[in-house]
Protein backbone atom coordinates (compact mmCIF):
# COMPACT_ATOMS: atom_id res chain seq x y z
CA UNK A 1 0.00 0.00 0.00
CA UNK A 2 2.88 2.21 0.77
CA UNK A 3 4.47 1.18 -2.57
CA UNK A 4 0.78 2.42 -3.95
CA UNK A 5 0.93 6.28 -2.18
CA UNK A 6 4.43 7.12 -3.41
CA UNK A 7 4.02 6.04 -6.80
CA UNK A 8 0.57 8.16 -6.68
CA UNK A 9 3.04 10.91 -4.98
CA UNK A 10 5.42 10.64 -8.02
CA UNK A 11 2.71 10.90 -10.70
CA UNK A 12 1.28 13.55 -8.96
CA UNK A 13 4.24 15.57 -8.33
CA UNK A 14 5.69 15.41 -12.14
CA UNK A 15 2.59 16.57 -13.67
CA UNK A 16 1.68 19.34 -11.28
CA UNK A 17 4.85 20.58 -10.73
CA UNK A 18 6.53 19.91 -14.44
CA UNK A 19 3.62 19.81 -17.25
CA UNK A 20 1.52 22.08 -15.79
CA UNK A 21 3.48 24.96 -15.29
CA UNK A 22 5.48 24.72 -18.44
CA UNK A 23 2.93 23.42 -20.94
CA UNK A 24 -0.54 23.09 -19.64
CA UNK A 25 -0.86 26.99 -18.60
CA UNK A 26 1.27 28.60 -20.75
CA UNK A 27 -0.93 26.62 -23.87
CA UNK A 28 -4.22 27.55 -22.53
CA UNK A 29 -3.06 31.22 -21.78
CA UNK A 30 -1.79 31.66 -24.97
CA UNK A 31 -4.77 29.77 -27.13
CA UNK A 32 -7.43 31.20 -24.53
CA UNK A 33 -5.46 34.80 -25.67
CA UNK A 34 -5.69 33.83 -29.60
CA UNK A 35 -9.13 32.84 -29.43
CA UNK A 36 -9.94 36.34 -27.77
CA UNK A 37 -8.50 38.07 -30.66
CA UNK A 38 -5.47 39.46 -28.37
CA UNK A 39 -1.97 39.83 -29.72
CA UNK A 40 1.12 38.22 -28.27
CA UNK A 41 2.41 41.10 -26.33
CA UNK A 42 -1.27 41.22 -24.62
CA UNK A 43 -1.44 37.40 -23.53
CA UNK A 44 1.31 37.62 -21.98
CA UNK A 45 1.10 40.46 -20.33
CA UNK A 46 -2.26 39.10 -19.10
CA UNK A 47 -0.72 35.62 -18.36
CA UNK A 48 1.94 36.80 -16.43
CA UNK A 49 -0.24 39.17 -14.55
CA UNK A 50 -2.55 36.06 -13.22
CA UNK A 51 0.24 33.24 -13.33
CA UNK A 52 1.30 32.75 -10.26
CA UNK A 53 -2.16 33.09 -9.16
CA UNK A 54 -3.93 30.49 -10.95
CA UNK A 55 -0.76 27.99 -10.47
CA UNK A 56 -1.38 28.12 -6.94
CA UNK A 57 -4.82 27.56 -6.92
CA UNK A 58 -4.15 24.29 -9.68
CA UNK A 59 -1.87 22.87 -6.92
CA UNK A 60 -4.94 23.55 -3.79
CA UNK A 61 -7.12 21.91 -6.07
CA UNK A 62 -4.98 19.11 -7.97
CA UNK A 63 -2.28 18.13 -5.77
CA UNK A 64 -5.08 16.29 -3.48
CA UNK A 65 -7.09 15.22 -6.50
CA UNK A 66 -4.43 13.61 -8.58
CA UNK A 67 -3.51 11.93 -5.41
CA UNK A 68 -6.34 10.78 -4.38
CA UNK A 69 -7.08 9.19 -7.67
CA UNK A 70 -3.96 7.83 -8.45
CA UNK A 71 -3.52 6.01 -5.33
CA UNK A 72 -7.75 4.92 -4.76
CA UNK A 73 -9.02 4.53 -8.11
CA UNK A 74 -9.07 1.47 -10.44
CA UNK A 75 -6.66 2.06 -13.58
CA UNK A 76 -10.10 1.84 -15.55
CA UNK A 77 -12.25 4.28 -13.61
CA UNK A 78 -9.04 7.18 -13.90
CA UNK A 79 -10.06 8.95 -16.96
CA UNK A 80 -13.59 9.24 -16.29
CA UNK A 81 -13.05 9.95 -12.93
CA UNK A 82 -10.50 12.66 -13.32
CA UNK A 83 -12.63 14.21 -16.37
CA UNK A 84 -15.32 14.84 -14.08
CA UNK A 85 -12.80 16.12 -11.51
CA UNK A 86 -11.36 18.53 -14.75
CA UNK A 87 -14.69 19.87 -15.34
CA UNK A 88 -15.09 21.60 -11.92
CA UNK A 89 -11.52 22.80 -12.84
CA UNK A 90 -11.68 24.05 -16.26
CA UNK A 91 -14.94 26.41 -14.30
CA UNK A 92 -12.45 27.84 -11.16
CA UNK A 93 -9.59 28.49 -14.33
CA UNK A 94 -12.00 29.74 -16.39
CA UNK A 95 -13.38 32.20 -13.52
CA UNK A 96 -9.49 33.07 -12.13
CA UNK A 97 -8.76 34.04 -16.16
CA UNK A 98 -11.53 35.86 -17.29
CA UNK A 99 -10.82 38.67 -13.98
CA UNK A 100 -9.68 41.74 -15.14
CA UNK A 101 -7.77 42.89 -12.06
CA UNK A 102 -4.31 41.89 -10.86
CA UNK A 103 -5.63 40.32 -7.37
CA UNK A 104 -7.86 37.19 -8.67
CA UNK A 105 -10.08 36.40 -6.45
CA UNK A 106 -13.03 33.72 -6.67
CA UNK A 107 -16.41 34.01 -5.25
CA UNK A 108 -17.06 30.42 -2.89
CA UNK A 109 -20.25 31.28 -3.34
CA UNK A 110 -20.05 31.44 -7.35
CA UNK A 111 -18.43 28.19 -7.55
CA UNK A 112 -20.78 26.22 -6.06
CA UNK A 113 -24.15 26.74 -3.65
CA UNK A 114 -22.70 24.56 -1.22
CA UNK A 115 -19.15 25.04 -1.07
CA UNK A 116 -16.87 21.98 -0.95
CA UNK A 117 -13.31 22.31 1.71
CA UNK A 118 -11.41 21.85 -1.49
CA UNK A 119 -12.99 25.29 -3.40
CA UNK A 120 -12.76 26.77 -0.06
CA UNK A 121 -9.10 26.39 0.07
CA UNK A 122 -8.65 27.33 -3.39
CA UNK A 123 -10.78 30.57 -3.41
CA UNK A 124 -8.62 31.11 -0.27
CA UNK A 125 -5.34 30.41 -1.93
CA UNK A 126 -6.10 33.40 -4.47
CA UNK A 127 -7.45 35.32 -1.92
CA UNK A 128 -4.34 38.49 -1.94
Amino acid sequence: MRRHWLAAAEATLLNQFVFIPLLYLPLFYLINGLTRGMRLRAIVRDASRKYLNVLRANHVFWIPVQCALFALLAPELLVPVTCLAGVAWNFILSTLSSRRTSAVAVPVAALASEPSPIIEQVSDAVQP
